[in-house]
């Protein structure tokens, strides 16, 4: 799994934090599996699912021939977006250490 995350910054007295997480992205090799884990576990819901390919991916990426699945779920009484996402080329792998 890879993780990244969107963020609310505030800036205080000249100095700059984070207010509140918006939005993270983590990469899964199995959707079935990751899915049935927020959403059994965790009472998660599916706001939306998409998929992407093309040129522009392929250069936000750094690949060729990207294409990938995403899922944006939300848990209950929470705000914040997860967004699932499984490539289909080039192959998501699972990495050594992480469950999903």
């Amino acid at each position: 799994a890879a993780f990244a995350f969107s963020s609310n910054l505030k800036t205080e007295n000249g100095a700059k934090y984070v207010n509140k997480f918006l939005s993270v992205c983590i990469i899964v090799s199995d959707m079935t599996a990751a899915l049935n884990f927020y959403q059994n576990l965790l009472g998660a819901t599916i706001d939306n699912t998409y998929t992407m390919k093309g040129s522009k991916l392929d250069v936000g990426v750094g690949l060729e021939g990207i294409e990938l699945t995403a899922n944006i779920i939300t848990l209950p009484k929470s705000d914040l977006g997860i967004e699932l996402i499984q490539y289909s080329t080039p192959k998501s792998a699972p990495i050594e250490g992480f469950a999903l």
